[in-house]
C-alpha cells in the first residue's frame, strides 16, 4: 500500500502516466478493459478520499478506497484477494483511476466526514456509533479496545527505556485500532448507502 502524503485540490485528476506507474503493464491494460466495459458502477468522492465499487468475478462489487495529492496518488487499496499483497496496483486500482480521469462528471462529490458529522450533538453521536456497530459486526470490539487505549495511564519513561519502548508500541496499537475502527466505519457506509440505493429501486 501507498503512504499517504498530502491533500489534493479538488478537482485535480491523476495522469494515465500516474497511474500506469502504479500498475505491471498487465494490470493496467486489464484495468482499462474493466473500465472500458463499465466495471466501475460508483465513485464517491470526500475531499481527497475516492470509494468506488467495481464490478469483478465475486456477485458483491470489490471495494476501493484511494487517497490523492497533488503529487499524484499517494494511497490505493481494494478488497479483492489480489489486493492482500501488494505487487502494483490491481485491475480494479486502475479502472477506478480511469474512470475518473476520463469521466470526472460521473464522480459524486460528497462532504467531508467531519463536515457531516460536525452538527451533531454527543446523542446523535452516540446513537450514530450503536447504529453501526448494530449493523457491523467486530466494530464494537475495536471501539471498546480503543476507548480503552485512551484512557490507560502514561507509562513512565524517564528511568526505564523498556517502558518507554513499551509505550510506543501501545500507541502504534492505539493507532492501528482507531484505523481499523474507522475503516469499519466507512464500509459500513458503503453498505448503508448501497442498501438504501437498492431499496429506493423496489
Amino acid at each position: 500500500m501507498l503512504r499517504n502524503t498530502g491533500a489534493m485540490t479538488r478537482g485535480a485528476w491523476p495522469t494515465e502516466a500516474q497511474i500506469r506507474e502504479l500498475a505491471l503493464p498487465d494490470g493496467f491494460e486489464r484495468g482499462r478493459e474493466y473500465f472500458e466495459r463499465g466495471a466501475v458502477t460508483r465513485v464517491t468522492r470526500r475531499d481527497a478520499e475516492l470509494e468506488a465499487e467495481v464490478q469483478g468475478s465475486q456477485y458483491t462489487p470489490y471495494e476501493v478506497p484511494v487517497t490523492l495529492a497533488e503529487s499524484g496518488i499517494t494511497k490505493a487499496a481494494c478488497s479483492c484477494p489480489y489486493g492482500e499483497s501488494w505487487d502494483g496496483a490491481c485491475k480494479h486500482i486502475v479502472a477506478t483511476l480511469l474512470a475518473c480521469l476520463c469521466q470526472p462528471e460521473q464522480v459524486e462529490e460528497h462532504p467531508t466526514l467531519e463536515a457531516v458529522l460536525a452538527p451533531l450533538d454527543r446523542e446523535q453521536l452516540h446513537a450514530l456509533v450503536r447504529a453501526l456497530a448494530a449493523r457491523q459486526p467486530g466494530l464494537a470490539d475495536l471501539i471498546e479496545d480503543h476507548v480503552q487505549s485512551l484512557h490507560s495511564p502514561p507509562v513512565e519513561t524517564t528511568s526505564r527505556p523498556r517502558a518507554a519502548r513499551r509505550r510506543q508500541a501501545s500507541l502504534e496499537t492505539a493507532g492501528s485500532v482507531g484505523r481499523c475502527a474507522a475503516s469499519c466505519v466507512r464500509w459500513t457506509a458503503c453498505d448503508l448507502r448501497r442498501r438504501i440505493g437498492k431499496s429506493a429501486e423496489l
